[in-house]
């Protein structure tokens, strides 16, 4: 069974929209890019002013809950988008509509008056949030239905870094610093460089590559299967709420294959405030 993303825009309902509605998303549409020599020209600073444009964000923090959590009254007094990684969310309106988000659904929280809304938790559940500022999205690029499997709110997600090794390959490390141990409590913000979305062909292949930028991707529907040469040949398979940050910005990179429709946001980390890491090679 397949299913469509949920990209959802909850507002303080008037008699003009109802508090949910469909978040326009300003996807990059690459459905013809397979010329891995202009991202190893990003990755060696050439051309840099031909990037994908992004769209601004002031930071990005991670919340991780075990168990049932509520959550009543709130209010988006800072405008954030919310993307489910596990586990699942229920966000009920003030009017009393409810949605319920898996892994890969956004909502774009910016009800800024009357009594809020509610939030429960549900299961292992991680969210990443993105404080999107006075981002407005701009014309809408429906999401077609998704020709790979609907994500399941149990599962755990894949969640890696990938870096450059002094040998010049590429290799992958577990991410477990991105969430704490289940508080239910937001970390710090992190700046960014702003993010985008972008929409891959299917299926798509780019040859190998350096990463242009420190990119903490977020898959939201398809897969994206990452190669690298290091310990003797390495494959890691993204889905719907899977992350990787990747920051082999130098060396032979890695190959990127693309499948089932796959889109993705991506976030650009400075390097300067990078999650620490203690890089425990996964081969």
């Amino acid at each position: 069974m397949s299913r469509s993303n949920k990209v959802l825009w909850l507002r303080s309902s008037t008699d003009t929209h109802p508090a949910f509605s469909a978040l326009p998303i300003p996807f990059v549409h690459t459905a013809e890019f397979n010329e891995p020599q202009m991202l190893r020209d990003w990755a060696a600073g050439k051309n840099r002013d031909q990037r994908f444009p992004t769209e601004p964000a002031e930071g990005v923090r991670t919340i991780r809950s075990i168990g049932e959590r509520v959550e009543h009254g709130v209010l988006s007094t800072d405008r954030h988008l919310k993307i489910v990684i596990s586990g699942s969310v229920e966000v009920t309106a003030v009017d009393g509509t409810r949605e319920t988000l898996l892994p890969g659904d956004m909502v774009l929280s910016d009800d800024q008056q009357g009594d809020g809304h509610s939030l429960r938790y549900l299961g292992d559940c991680r969210v990443i949030e993105l404080l999107v500022g006075d981002w407005a999205p701009a014309e809408v690029m429906p999401y077609p239905p998704m020709t790979w499997p609907a994500p399941s709110a149990t599962r755990e997600p894949s969640l890696l870094r990938m870096y450059s090794g002094v040998d010049g390959q590429s290799y992958f490390s577990t991410f477990t610093e991105l969430f704490d141990h289940g508080s239910g409590q937001p970390t710090p913000w992190i700046p960014t460089e702003g993010f985008y979305f972008v929409s891959m062909g299917d299926p798509l292949f780019l040859d190998w590559h350096p990463e242009d930028d420190n990119n903490l991707v977020i898959v939201l529907s398809g897969e994206l299967e990452l190669h690298a040469d290091s310990d003797g040949g390495v494959n890691r398979i993204f889905g719907p709420g899977d992350i990787c940050l990747a920051e082999d910005l130098t060396g032979k990179g890695h190959t990127d294959y693309l499948r089932g429709g796959t889109k993705m946001l991506i976030a650009r980390i400075p390097a300067e405030y990078l999650w620490p890491s203690n890089y425990q090679s996964v081969g």
